[in-house]
């Protein structure tokens, strides 16, 4: 986890997170009962589209719409949804259709003796889409792959990995150049060329014959980036000499034994402008979800990376001037930690925001994170999505693309597993951090609104739009919206208003009603404040 840091002297470092996933399959599931206006007998349901094409891994919605004798439209009635093949395509209480394997199945809705049903095909995926779709719905991927080493003299690259499965068939190396060998990790080959880059697919071979395969870079020279202009009031650089850092925030100050990245960080390969342009890039995205809508320090909203020796990953320093992130040296030491980079850019874009009334320094406290960690999380895969989807218009070559990509798949797998803890666990709903014990009673719920969001940024196939409408809410944050926060109060009072916020900016961002979604995920919803938070954008 990454976190912002809140308050006064204390900071939040980066910590690995290995959660088991807990798998649920279930086949009939029942949709919340509403107050029903008309209480008329169903006469018929419809159910829309009739028929639904998926790619593996992706969602799909389907609706029911029930008609009375009179031909008016019902709601409010429990509709019960089941897949004939939940092996294939799973359904869940809202009708929203899983692809979890290649074939057809009939998703049938039913209330009152009437039913109707569709027919879902589940199909290969599109070769070369970016999406995080099996690692928020598919089966856990358990085959891991990393570079090890790359000796330029001698052209030889050595690839470590694992695949907690433990196949005992041979994984196959495709080396990029033409050259494929069986073997098992760690696996070496010697380039005839080091005049260019490679990716390198990984296959697994599992009894059955199942496969699941992993590509990675291997880099023997600099990316070819294409430097692409992007505002420079939000360019992100890494310092060779340790700047001066002045606090905003009363009470705050930088933490101590911060230095600069020096030039061993650095290589011919990885050089500091080209991450310093990446990490630019990504800020300038970030920036446009947020519509411009920042505190700008130093008349923009330039930020700097420096080196924590201490620190157990990264971490925010929002509250500074210039805005900076702290990171340890693991960083910049082989494929940079993009995913969890753009998260702690995400905590310092979000938490200078709005102009007129930032968050930070307002919710801060024990009660922080149902904001600040979801949020951080929603731009770091939001941001990577767009970086990797639209790579040609950052200038960014097919290699970076995938380091990035695969940064993000990897994080995304860490929302996923939090998530399936959350509901394992019975939902155990928290906004309210206890300082007095050792674990984060959050940190389920905060992956569930983040995990929420990326589910269903899946399903329309976007990420950068919804969030921008989901930060278009949560920037109407006002004195009177930071009271009802209460950060520093543990009542169910607060905790009700801190959900339904989330709540409200979720909704507003793919304008649906989630109320009931996050009901079933024990979320206390205030209707009435939901409906006046809804309503406040202007």
């Amino acid at each position: 986890m990454h976190c912002a840091r809140s308050g006064p002297p204390v900071w939040f470092a980066a910590v690995s997170i290995l959660l088991a996933a807990v798998m649920a399959c279930r086949e009939t599931v029942s949709g919340p009962s509403e107050s029903a206006g008309d209480k008329s007998a169903v006469a018929s349901i419809t159910v829309t589209p009739a028929a639904l094409t998926l790619a593996l891994g992706r969602t799909g919605q389907l609706s029911a719409q029930l008609t009375s004798t009179a031909g008016n439209t019902l709601t409010g009635r429990p509709i019960l949804w089941t897949s004939s093949s939940p092996a294939t395509a799973s359904v869940s209480s809202t009708g929203l259709v899983s692809a979890l394997s290649l074939g057809t199945a009939a998703v049938t809705a039913a209330v009152e003796g009437k039913s109707d049903s569709a027919l879902v095909n589940v199909i290969p995926p599109t070769p070369n889409a970016f999406g995080y779709s099996r690692e928020l719905f598919g089966t856990p991927r358990t085959l891991s792959v990393g570079i090890q080493s790359i000796n330029a003299a001698t052209r030889q690259v050595t690839i470590g990995g694992g695949d907690t499965r433990m196949p005992t068939i041979p994984f196959t190396f495709d080396w990029g150049d033409g050259n494929t060998t069986s073997g098992f990790f760690n696996a070496l080959h010697t380039y005839a060329d080091a005049s260019r880059n490679y990716v390198v697919r990984v296959t697994a071979h599992y009894s059955g014959g199942a496969t699941d395969s992993v590509d990675v870079a291997v880099h023997f020279l600099a990316p070819q980036l294409v430097h692409m202009s992007y505002p420079p009031e939000f360019a992100v650089t890494i310092p060779a000499q340790l700047p001066t850092l002045v606090s905003r925030q009363p009470g705050y100050g930088p933490p101590a034994g911060l230095i600069a990245f020096d030039d061993s960080y650095f290589s011919a390969v990885l050089t500091r402008a080209d991450v310093a342009y990446i990490l630019s890039q990504a800020a300038a995205v970030e920036a446009a979800i947020l519509e411009n809508d920042v505190e700008r320090p130093d008349g923009g909203f330039r930020e700097v990376v420096l080196r924590d020796p201490n620190a157990g990953g990264a971490y925010s320093i929002w509250y500074t001037t210039p805005v900076a992130f702290g990171a340890n040296g693991s960083y910049f030491q082989g494929t940079p930690g993009y995913s969890s980079l753009f998260h702690e850019m995400g905590h310092n874009f979000s938490l200078n925001a709005p102009a007129a009334f930032r968050f930070g320094g307002r919710i801060d406290g024990s009660a922080n994170a149902i904001f600040s960690e979801a949020v951080a999380q929603m731009f770091q895969h939001a941001v990577a999505y767009e970086m990797v989807t639209n790579a040609a218009r950052y200038g960014l070559p097919d290699d970076i693309a995938l380091d990035i990509a695969n940064s993000a798949r990897a994080s995304a797998q860490i929302v996923r597993a939090s998530y399936d803890a959350y509901v394992g666990a019975g939902k155990p709903f928290s906004t309210w951090n206890d300082p007095a014990t050792p674990s984060d009673e959050t940190f389920g719920t905060f992956m569930t609104v983040a995990r929420q969001f990326m589910a269903h940024a899946e399903q329309v196939g976007s990420y950068i739009g919804p969030l921008t409408r989901t930060m278009k809410l949560l920037r109407t944050f006002n004195q009177s919206m930071a009271t009802a926060y209460a950060p520093q109060t543990n009542s169910s009072e607060a905790s009700t208003f801190r959900a339904t916020l989330m709540v409200a900016a979720l909704s507003y961002g793919f304008q649906q009603d989630l109320r009931a979604e996050f009901r079933s995920l024990n979320f206390p919803i205030d209707d009435a404040a939901y409906a006046s938070l809804y309503t406040s954008v202007p």
